[in-house]
């Protein structure tokens, strides 16, 4: 953030960590600061590093901490083409509850807000055991209408996933400009899911009667993209 950056920041898998994990300490901040760190359970303090057993499922707790207010800070992974194609890194913003997939976008950034502080995360290492697209099906939409609210109504929409993918959902109109954002890009699990969204376009404004049309879209962790589009009708209030 600004002209402030902590790049000594290590997570991975090991043979050699074969038991338990290799943690390094984190050093104390000097002056104006921003720090990563990893929390670690059953371990008092933050470090710098957190090397993990080999094999299946690994997580990691990350708490970035800066006294730069209002501040963008960015958070990279600049080393990510060296992870092993079967794996997937993804990293998971706790305040919003919105994922990414670092293999596809390597850096995430947030706002420090009028009192800057710490800000967590959860970073997951998992076995890419997709293959090919991730079929989505059974997209239904449910129109709820409100009365005295912002908006005309409520938008849910219901569908099924062949595969654990990261998914996102607009909402456009007939001419495919993105009026909202139903849903940031976020990691989903295979079966059955669920998106709500409350009317309002990206500005925070409500969205008028009429026909729309509602996409979403699926990335599979090899990278291939599915897409489904539906229209979607707003009624009056």
């Amino acid at each position: 953030t600004n002209n402030l950056r902590d790049s000594n920041n290590f997570v991975g898998m090991s043979r050699a960590a074969s038991t338990r994990s290799t943690l390094i300490p984190k050093p104390p901040v000097p002056g104006q600061y921003v720090t990563l760190s990893v929390t670690h359970e059953g371990a008092s303090g933050t470090y710098a590093a957190d090397i993990q057993p080999l094999g299946g499922t690994r997580k990691w707790n990350l708490v970035v901490d800066t006294d730069q207010k209002n501040s963008d800070v960015t958070i990279t992974a600049p080393n990510i083409r060296a992870l092993p194609r079967t794996y997937r890194l993804v990293l998971t913003d706790t305040s919003t509850g919105q994922s990414i997939d670092l293999g596809r976008q390597p850096s995430y950034t947030f706002n420090s807000g009028h009192s800057a502080g710490t800000r967590a995360f959860e970073l997951t290492a998992s076995p890419s055991t997709g293959g090919g697209r991730a079929m989505l099906s059974n997209l239904v939409l449910n129109f709820s209408p409100t009365r005295g609210g912002r908006s005309a109504g409520i938008v849910q929409a219901s569908f099924d996933l062949s595969q654990d993918a990261q998914i996102e959902a607009q909402l456009l109109g007939t001419n495919g400009q993105v009026l909202a954002v139903v849903s940031p890009t976020r990691a989903a699990g295979s079966g059955h899911n669920t998106l709500t969204w409350n009317g309002l376009t990206r500005q925070g404004n409500a969205l008028g009667a009429g026909t729309y049309l509602f996409q979403i879209r699926a990335v599979s962790g090899t990278g291939e993209i599915t897409r489904e589009t539906r229209p979607v009708t707003l009624a009056g209030r």
